[in-house]
């Protein structure tokens, strides 16, 4: 089987590559894929901001510094990475704003970097500047945000971008914001929109089918443990709606969405703590988090970002506080499993369906085809005319897809045979004949 994996949407002759990485909270399968690194930066960091444009990843400032503590300061450095080179530029201008924990995200391929800090545990910027990365240039006249906040994260749905929670170092003690805002790109305005129902920093966050998930963090505070909580924000109603938690409290794990599950890579337990090797893998449709292992090691905590359907892990940190910055980039290949939709990687089924096999009758390999419109546990098995289980073909938890596969029923004697298939509450039978 074959699939063609898609990311920010959507795993016997009859074959499913499925490999658990570990034991499952809620009982489920993680495709396992490959993992690689490919060239460092050329300058260690953590904290950085970083965005995808045309191809290539931008990483913006964090610390460079090994390591002081709270009183290490942000750069103004800019890395290019290119994949077809796989190789860093560090000749791009740097940003006109020392900072790190700065969050980025682009739109209309230029990339907006917002917030952050001049150095660890030190203030909270409402600074807004963008990078073209096609000129090369930054434009510093754009509107500053209406509350500074150091290590922000944000996310942008329908071309606008809203900026979330963070932390207030210009108190005695630090404080987590829960106070949202909405950018305008094209209006340059900042609008405060519905505050999150848990104040929070360092926590991650990612969209998924037009909503922002937002998971654990901590609160204020220098001893605040680290959170479970889940929270999902709907632009279009501007409301924020509680999930069910995580399994532990989790801070600064990096998110990505691939074939409609939610992953976090790594991470760390304790404000400050060593990154685990722990992958949580949450099904936004479910509302259920499974729990798998491992990150090749050294785990560590970096900033992630998609790119040519790979997961990039770069830069961050493999110890506990006071951090040394790392340069490596750990790459995430998802698996190839077999799936394909007709009308190319985008295509989502609009109901169950399960198709007739062809060619039929058979001698003596035969492809059956189903769809599925949402995730759901699938079975699909063969009996003989008797009614006798012949073949479990697939016993999975797949994403929504149209799944085309062979049997090769080489092995079987002529004759009438059925198959049938379970998924949720949808079940159908179809007979095809083996002629030998």
């Amino acid at each position: 089987m074959k699939k063609n994996t898609r990311f920010h949407s959507k795993c016997s002759a009859f074959k499913l590559i499925i490999i658990l990485l570990g034991t499952g909270f809620a009982g489920t399968a993680l495709a396992q894929g490959s993992w690689s690194w490919v060239a460092p930066m050329n300058t260690p960091r953590y904290g950085q901001g970083q965005s995808v444009v045309n191809g290539k990843i931008y990483v913006f400032g964090g610390i460079e510094v090994s390591n002081i503590g709270c009183t290490d300061p942000g750069s103004q450095s800019v890395e290019e990475y290119d994949p077809v080179t796989n190789t860093w530029d560090s000749t791009k201008t740097p940003m006109p704003t020392l900072r790190k924990s700065a969050f980025a995200c682009a739109v209309n391929d230029k990339i907006y970097v917002i917030g952050g800090g001049p150095a660890n545990c030190e203030g909270a910027m409402k600074t807004l500047e963008v990078y073209d990365p096609q000129a090369d240039m930054w434009d510093t006249t754009k509107d500053d945000m209406q509350v500074g906040r150091h290590g922000p994260m944000a996310g942008v749905v329908n071309g606008k971008i809203y900026v979330i929670g963070g932390m207030d170092y210009t108190q005695s003690d630090p404080i987590a914001l829960k106070s949202v805002e909405e950018y305008d790109p094209i209006m340059d305005v900042w609008t405060p929109v519905d505050s999150m129902q848990t104040a929070r920093a360092w926590f991650t966050a990612c969209v998924f089918d037009d909503k922002i998930y937002a998971f654990g963090g901590v609160g204020s505070g220098w001893g605040s443990p680290c959170m479970k909580t889940v929270e999902v924000y709907d632009p279009v109603a501007n409301t924020w709606e509680p999930k069910n938690d995580l399994p532990y409290g989790i801070q600064n794990a990096p998110a990505v969405v691939i074939d409609s599950m939610i992953y976090l890579f790594g991470g760390a337990l304790t404000p400050g703590g060593p990154p685990v090797d722990t992958v949580l893998q949450y099904d936004p449709i479910l509302d259920t988090t499974t729990i798998f292992t491992q990150l090749p090691s050294p785990a560590k905590i970096g900033a992630p970002s998609e790119l040519n359907g790979k997961i990039y892990i770069v830069g961050g940190f493999t110890n506990s506080w006071p951090y040394n910055p790392d340069s490596t980039v750990l790459v995430y290949t998802p698996p190839t499993t077999g799936i394909e939709g007709p009308s190319g990687s985008g295509y989502r089924p609009q109901g169950f369906a399960l198709q007739q096999n062809y060619p039929n009758p058979s001698n003596p390999a035969t492809t059956i085809e189903f769809f599925i419109p949402r995730p759901e546990f699938v079975t699909l098995k063969v009996y003989n005319i008797l009614g006798e289980e012949v073949a479990t073909l697939v016993s999975e938890r797949l994403p929504a897809g149209n799944y085309k596969t062979n049997w090769d029923a080489g092995s079987f004697a002529s004759g009438v045979y059925l198959y049938r298939i379970q998924a949720g509450s949808y079940i159908e039978s179809k007979k095809m004949i083996l002629l030998r």
